[in-house]
């Protein structure tokens, strides 16, 4: 008996202009191995662009590839039986592969014979070095069939991300029938992207992974999901490969007592920054969480001491749901800061700050390890360096969500560092008596710094840069009441954003100031 898989289309498509390669259709529905299949009664090569149409193609050998490849009308793609690494067929699409129209079909079927009798799992693999477009609402389905029936009926394919060019994915909504991946392997050369359109999900098996060799995925405003428990579920992650934007997964369920973590790959287009989560208290149902890395700086105030968060990005925890009713708890989470996070080696003003408020306040009462006497020194010795909750004083964070109804619960977290001197910035009345303002902001080098005293007091004024260096003493000593301006003459400073610091007695107030050229 033979197995393959299939290309399938049944409606007629309208060409569009060729360009240097070659055009190749189909002659008749057949092996794509068989030169009778095609039009030019010769089997495709890389630099051929394939319009399947009216027609059946199976692929029958492990080497199939063309340039560019269309399926439009109704089609399939079926897989035929094999071990990985040994006897699976492939198609290698050296452009992109473009699913047309909505009853277009590229999917396996269920592995299956003529009596309806499983004949095992079946694994064979599709790579793709441009895009991959379903946008018209055709099927693009990965896997088919079951692992747990006797024997097995299912059908899987393998989709590899590879080539060194930029690449997009642009799905149509998941379902257990559509638009549904099983293994996922980003391996870009050269630094490139594979960018989401939309949405995108593994499903859930205990086969499925998501392998980061090389390249990145760029998820944008999307989210990257994998339907999955298994901790063994993603493979890979480091500087060199990671998710850019929102990944989610499954997190652990059942009824094991030791705590449980679940690794997060995230990074942006400065670095990596991977998260970790950790969970207690299982559900027995099926529930996941998604982390994205926003890459831009926090809004909201700061309080508790802090005087500024990372200027380049922070971490935003948010629960899904799927079918459980117990109630979960996140106990603790770890992130990860870098060169470029504000935050110098050997620090002893750093913390993490969490907002639960959605960003418009940050807070923290960190500075010391976890024994609360200690000062926390940062080291960028092999950056990312990963913080956990737990490990700064007053740093928790732990929250439990109940019922399937409660979706959207966010969380944030953002690496920061308090003043040279732990000083809390004062917020209230006092504070805002001091009208203390900068003018112009943005300065191209000379600004004024203004404040007003209610009473005489002792007067420091201070500039420092994003890293929490003090670049500028500007004022320090005594001041009688009344109103008061100091100039900052920062013409010998690079451009950027600083922070510039006023502490009349007890109360302390930061401005931020970009210098701009």
């Amino acid at each position: 008996m033979r197995h393959f898989y299939t290309i399938v289309a049944l409606a007629g498509l309208a060409l569009g202009a060729g360009g240097a390669s070659a055009q190749i259709t189909v002659a008749s529905s057949g092996d794509w191995s068989d030169p009778t299949t095609w039009s030019t009664g010769a089997v495709p090569t890389a630099g051929d662009d394939v319009v399947i149409a009216d027609s059946t193609v199976t692929i029958d050998i492990a080497d199939a590839e063309a340039n560019n490849v269309t399926v439009s009308g109704e089609g399939w793609l079926r897989t035929g039986r094999g071990v990985p690494g040994t006897d699976e067929k492939g198609l290698t699409v050296y452009g992109d592969l473009t699913i047309d129209g909505p009853d277009a079909e590229l999917r396996p079927l269920s592995n299956v014979d003529e009596s309806d009798v499983g004949l095992g799992e079946i694994y064979h693999r599709l790579t793709v070095h441009g895009d991959i477009d379903n946008s018209t609402g055709g099927t693009f389905d990965m896997r088919r069939g079951s692992t747990s029936s006797t024997p097995a009926d299912a059908s899987f394919i393998d989709l590899i991300f590879d080539g060194s060019e930029d690449a997009t994915l642009h799905l149509g909504d998941y379902d257990n029938d559509d638009n549904q991946l099983f293994r996922v392997t980003i391996a870009k050369d050269d630094g490139a992207t594979v960018t989401m359109l939309n949405d995108a999900t593994v499903d859930n098996n205990s086969r499925a992974t998501f392998t980061l060799e090389s390249g990145y995925l760029d998820t944008g405003d999307f989210r990257f999901t994998l339907i999955s428990n298994n901790s063994s579920v993603v493979v890979g992650g480091s500087p060199a490969s990671y998710v850019l934007g929102e990944f989610a997964r499954g997190l652990p369920k059942g009824t094991a007592d030791s705590q449980t973590s679940r690794e997060f790959p995230l990074g942006d287009e400065t670095g990596y920054r991977p998260a970790t989560v950790y969970v207690t208290d299982r559900p027995s149902d099926d529930q996941f969480m998604g982390v994205r890395l926003v890459s831009e700086a926090p809004d909201g105030a700061l309080e508790g001491g802090l005087m500024e968060l990372s200027p380049n990005r922070y971490y935003a925890f948010e629960w899904y749901f799927f079918d459980s009713a117990d109630p979960i708890s996140l106990d603790r989470v770890e992130v990860s800061y870098g060169t470029g996070d504000g935050v110098p080696e050997g620090s002893e003003s750093f913390v993490v700050a969490s907002s639960t408020d959605g960003g418009a306040t940050w807070t923290n009462a960190g500075g010391f390890d976890a024994d609360g006497t200690t000062p926390h020194v940062t080291t960028l010795a092999a950056p990312p360096t990963p913080i956990g909750s737990g490990e700064l004083t007053g740093w928790d964070f732990d929250f439990e969500v109940v019922g399937t109804d409660v979706v959207g619960d966010v969380h944030y977290a953002a690496v920061g560092t308090t003043d040279s001197f732990g000083t809390a910035i004062t917020r209230g009345p006092e504070a805002d008596a001091l009208q203390f303002a900068a003018s112009p902001n943005p300065t191209s080098g000379l600004a004024a710094l203004s404040f007003t005293l209610g009473t005489a007091a002792d007067v420091a004024v201070e500039v420092f840069d994003v890293l929490g260096r003090r670049v500028a003493t500007l004022a320090d000593g005594p001041r009688p009441a009344g109103a008061h301006e100091v100039a900052w003459d920062a013409r010998a400073l690079a451009s950027g954003v600083y922070h510039v610091r006023l502490r009349a007695g007890d109360v302390v107030v930061a401005r931020t100031v970009t210098l701009a050229r």
